[in-house]
């Protein structure tokens, strides 16, 4: 067991942020018809006289511009977040449990998403705003071993345990990289569409 792991680490702090921008990287088809379309069958399913009320009036699809891009990210943090849904396990996150993966920078974002195999294709760069309390694992001693997958797992686990919306920790991607694993959906609100960018 790490020294982490083993409770022996000192400096662990929180910070509270508010409309704190993130960055994020989706497929574009995802983002734009994927996503949604899966929430909506999804919901239909689970709550079919509630789907309406809590999908928004109208799909993204009969939106434009600045509308149609919250409507996406928005549909995009509820998927994630829906109840009952399939969660894909995530260094911060077990099967039981969402998370919802930005970036600080914009290219740590990009190359956390090339980094996943299933990425082809374009991909989308949004923005979204995040407001909460963030266990922060980046100044941590001695240092967070963001490559041991049970001492992520432990450490969301405490972040959630005290009520934390949030966990920060540096990119195993890029170096000197920042990530935020984010744990609540009230925690955030959507950007915009910053560009769009290669998978490889």
């Amino acid at each position: 067991m790490s020294a982490w792991g083993a409770g022996s680490v000192s400096g662990i702090v929180t910070k509270q942020h508010s409309n704190a921008q993130k960055y994020r990287c989706l497929p574009t088809l995802v983002f734009w018809g994927e996503a949604w379309q899966r929430k909506q069958s999804l919901l239909d399913d689970l709550f079919p006289s509630q789907a309406q009320s809590i999908t928004g009036a109208r799909p993204v699809r009969e939106l434009e511009g600045e509308d149609a891009e919250a409507a996406a990210i928005t549909a995009n943090i509820e998927w994630i977040f829906t109840p009952g849904r399939p969660i894909e396990p995530g260094r911060f996150n077990p099967k039981d449990f969402a998370a919802y993966y930005t970036a600080k920078e914009k290219h740590t974002a990009i190359q956390e998403r090339r980094a996943k195999s299933n990425s082809k294709g374009r991909l989308v760069v949004f923005t979204v705003n995040y407001t909460g309390v963030t266990r922060e694992l980046r100044s941590l001693n001695p240092p967070f071993p963001i490559h041991n997958a049970s001492d992520c797992l432990n450490a969301s686990l405490k972040c959630r345990e005290a009520g934390h919306d949030a966990v920060a920790a540096h990119s195993v991607q890029v170096e000197g990289g920042n990530c935020c694993a984010i744990f609540k959906a009230t925690a955030i609100k959507p950007g915009g569409v910053d560009s769009y960018v290669d998978a490889v």
